[in-house]
């Protein structure tokens, strides 16, 4: 993955810190948190609640846990799997960007922005 918003972290001696799936899951929560300033967004608490969502989906999956328990370790062997999982939160990041740069989660075109 080229992307360097969810590229591996590495410390000074080039060992991994923390996988993609880690780093799209932090990049994913900082969009969300980011949502919880827009007073549109936060009409019937709608943007703390999607980040209570994903704060649930992560603590319950260990998307941002760390070493064995991790979701990029368990992953690590099923690249395909992990792939899925990256594009869904890469997904989720850039919608959660566009709610947050239209100021508002109501329906365009019919359909959620979210």
């Amino acid at each position: 993955m080229g992307d360097t918003l969810y590229d591996t972290s590495m410390d000074a001696k080039g060992v991994k810190t923390k996988g993609p799936i880690h780093a799209a899951t932090a990049r994913t929560r900082t969009a969300l948190e980011q949502c919880q300033l827009q007073p549109e967004l936060m009409k019937h608490q709608w943007a703390e609640n999607r980040l209570a969502d994903f704060t649930l989906w992560d603590t319950g999956i260990g998307a941002s846990a760390h070493d064995k328990v991790s979701l990029d370790h368990r992953l690590a062997s099923q690249p395909e799997t992990q792939d899925v999982v990256l594009s869904l939160l890469r997904t989720l990041a850039v919608e959660a960007d566009r709610c947050l740069q239209q100021g508002s989660a109501a329906p365009v075109n019919g359909r959620t922005l979210l």
